[in-house]
């Protein structure tokens, strides 16, 4: 190997006979420095013996054969031992050259890094001192200890703690969304939710590039059981540059107040990505993160349909008939339904779901599922309930359309026959053919 040696050069640039490249504008009618065939020849053959001398055939259609030998050598760690040696041997031995003892002391102290780390890594090594970007690994059973978390993802500590509901009032929910960008890093990452009175929680990941376009989404978490306490897991692979984007919605189980936390894991390196990109949006006008603060239910965000469902893309809320049949039923599963009654009232509210092959009076109506919940109505007798995620997506075999009723008391009913008589309003029927 060596320095540059064309004509125009710049002479002793790093030291005594050490020349460099130079745009030599502070020289008259002098050319910036030439590339010559034998110096551009050298530096390919050094790339290239790395490759061969290894046993690694040349690639032209391969962008990334030295990053992949470099992150995958498995004995980095041998190999940084032996050339911190060597480079100690060189300092000892040319200490009068000062350029090269300040690339020494770099290096060393890059190296010093990689093997004080609380987690060493190969690829730390390669990111602290080249700036490349870190694969990440996870699993479902990737430990959630702090050693492990994604610090500072949430501009913090890594936990995103969501708070919901009063010691007043029943039936909270709330929706709203965070993104999560890693810096220099990529791969996949844990997701991990732990619940308390939480009756819903169910989160979509919408995955984009680095050019910012969605790639794809899925459902991660779709959880309706009632229980006090649960703890939720996912996966999210995320490509190199890219991003993901996590719509979530929550409501409580019959309680006054339920929490959830979010945090994001991985397995193999210290996890502080710094800066990163981050932002939340919450767009339910009943959250609140404050539980000694009463916060009244107020569905004035929600439009004036008594059927409806949203679609997220648009982020819009599109009315479904009332009116459906069974002869002529509607084509989207609802959302949501709505109702007015007298004001600032507590309520239980009956929401069932089920088959239907055969219109009445002949009917084969079967039932797959009933919940009751608790809810208020505002100021002005409103109330918007939201239909569980579990009832929106109900098998149907053999095409059968798909009955949503919804019932609302001032009493505690008894379901275990259905729904019970004695509702404010009778009861509310929506027939759907998905």
């Amino acid at each position: 190997m060596h320095r540059i040696d064309s004509h125009n050069a710049r002479k002793n640039l790093f030291g005594v006979g050490k020349a460099g490249f130079h745009d030599n504008t502070d020289l008259e009618g002098q050319d910036a420095t030439y590339l010559s065939p034998d110096w551009l020849n050298m530096i390919q053959e050094e790339l290239a013996n790395l490759l061969e001398l290894n046993g690694i055939p040349l690639d032209p259609n391969n962008r990334s054969q030295l990053y992949a030998l470099l992150a995958t050598q498995v004995d980095l760690d041998a190999l940084a031992s032996a050339v911190e040696v060597r480079l100690q041997q060189l300092r000892d031995l040319l200490a009068t050259k000062t350029a090269l003892d300040q690339a020494i002391n770099y290096v060393m102290s890059n190296i010093q890094q990689h093997k004080d780390a609380t987690n060493p890594h190969p690829q730390y090594l390669l990111a602290s001192t080249f700036g490349v970007h870190l694969k990440m690994n996870a699993s479902l059973t990737t430990p959630t200890s702090d050693q492990h978390k994604v610090l500072g993802w949430n501009g913090e500590d890594g936990i995103y703690n969501y708070v919901i509901g009063s010691n007043w009032k029943w039936g909270k929910s709330g929706s709203g969304s965070l993104t999560f960008k890693p810096y220099r890093a990529y791969g996949t990452f844990l997701l991990n939710c732990v619940l308390d009175d939480i009756y819903v929680l169910r989160i979509t990941a919408k995955y984009f590039n680095a050019s910012g376009v969605k790639t794809h989404e899925e459902l991660v978490i779709n959880h309706n059981a009632k229980v006090r306490s649960a703890t939720l897991k996912a996966l999210l692979t995320i490509e190199n540059g890219g991003y993901v984007e996590l719509d979530w919605g929550l409501q409580i189980s019959t309680s006054h107040m339920g929490q959830a936390t979010i945090g994001l894991f991985v397995e193999d390196r210290v996890k502080r990505f710094s800066p990163v990109g981050y932002t939340s949006i919450v767009d339910s006008s009943n959250f609140t993160q404050d539980d000694s603060i009463e916060v009244l239910d107020d569905y004035s965000i929600y439009p004036n349909y008594e059927w409806f469902y949203y679609v997220s893309s648009t982020n819009q809320y599109l009315e479904l008939n009332h009116l459906a049949t069974f002869d002529s039923p509607v084509t989207k599963v609802p959302h949501y339904h709505r109702n007015s009654l007298t004001s600032n009232t507590d309520l239980y509210i009956v929401v069932e779901v089920g088959k239907q092959t055969v219109e009445l009076p002949a009917s084969d109506y079967v039932a797959v599922q009933i919940e009751v919940f608790r809810g208020a109505t505002d100021a002005s007798g409103n109330i918007v309930i939201e239909i569980p995620f579990s009832m929106r997506e109900v098998e149907r075999p053999n095409n059968e359309k798909l009955v949503y009723r919804v019932a609302y008391y001032t009493t505690e009913p008894d379901i275990a026959s259905g729904i019970p008589a004695g509702s404010i309003d009778g009861i509310h029927e929506l027939y759907v053919l998905p």
